[in-house]
Formats: structure tokens, C-alpha cells, sequence
């Protein structure tokens, strides 16, 4: 009966350690999916304003190319 005892007390403790890797390995890819959210975030931002400034630049770009042909 004791080794039995001994053999779950073993099997018990293995399985524990793994539960624990687990949550940790979990905890770290809830972090970087956290982490790469943000990062979309930002990337879906910033290229916003790029397309934004595009738009602008090509409003600019067609006002001078307007200008230019009355011009001539």
C-alpha cells in the first residue's frame, strides 16, 4: 500500500509540475498576444494617417496638374 501511496504521491507531483508549465506557457501567450494587438493597433493607426496623408498629397498633386494645363 505504500508504494502505491509512494507512486501516486510521484504521479501527483509530475502531473502538478506540468499544470504549472502550462499556466505559465499560457500566461506568456496571453502576453504576447496582448502585446501583438497593440501593435496592430498601432500598425492599423499609422497607416491610416499614411493613407490619409496620400489622399492629401494626391488632391495636391492633381490641383497642380490642373493649374499647369490652364496655364498652357
Amino acid at each position: 500500500m505504500t508504494e502505491q501511496v509512494q507512486a501516486l504521491t510521484k504521479s501527483l507531483t509530475t502531473e502538478s509540475g506540468r499544470r504549472e508549465d502550462a499556466e505559465k506557457q499560457v500566461a506568456k501567450l496571453i502576453a504576447q498576444r496582448i502585446e501583438m494587438e497593440k501593435d496592430i493597433a498601432h500598425r492599423a493607426q499609422a497607416q491610416k494617417k499614411l493613407r490619409t496623408q496620400l489622399a492629401e498629397q494626391k488632391q495636391r498633386l492633381e490641383a497642380e496638374v490642373q493649374l499647369h494645363n490652364v496655364e498652357q
